[in-house]
């Protein structure tokens, strides 16, 4: 019998939900830039509500299944790392800098940003939703790459 593999859009808004999980830590965890973890995390909820919201359209599930270029494994192994980054935090093992890195590669390498390129869809909702999803991770990468530089001094 086969396996029936988890919905493609329900992994995507879990991805969110970690990585803003992730965060949330960061916050708890790191005095610096407070307000920097609170933004991105409250953004990260942001988006999965959007991807959630693309779920009530069937027609953009099965668009996915025909035409993703994403695998599942790559976003289940993305939420593994994220998980465990904010373990490493809790357990204070992270430092500042390490988590400032952490959150840029995961911008870097954030699976929105390999959906971005999709724009093929007949749904104008996903469309929308892609194309803010990119412009926020380019913003979100923005600030990391900021707060970096700010810590290096």
């Amino acid at each position: 019998m086969k396996e029936v593999e988890p919905d493609l859009l329900e992994m995507m808004k879990r991805h969110e939900l970690a990585i803003m999980q992730l965060y949330e830590v960061f916050d708890a965890t790191f005095a610096n830039n407070k307000g920097l973890w609170q933004e991105l995390a409250g953004d990260e909820q942001k988006h999965a509500t959007w991807i959630e919201r693309l779920s009530s359209n069937p027609a953009v599930e099965k668009w996915l299944l025909q035409n993703v270029l994403v695998k599942r494994n790559a976003i289940k192994l993305s939420i593994d790392y994220a998980e465990s980054q904010a373990k490493k935090a809790r357990d204070g093992t992270l430092t500042q800098m390490q988590a400032l890195s952490t959150a840029r590669d995961l911008e870097n390498a954030l699976i929105e940003k390999q959906f971005s390129r999709l724009n093929n869809s007949s749904s104008h909702d996903f469309n929308s939703i892609m194309e803010a999803l990119s412009r926020e991770t380019e913003k979100h990468r923005n600030r990391i790459i900021e707060a970096i530089n700010a810590e290096k001094q």
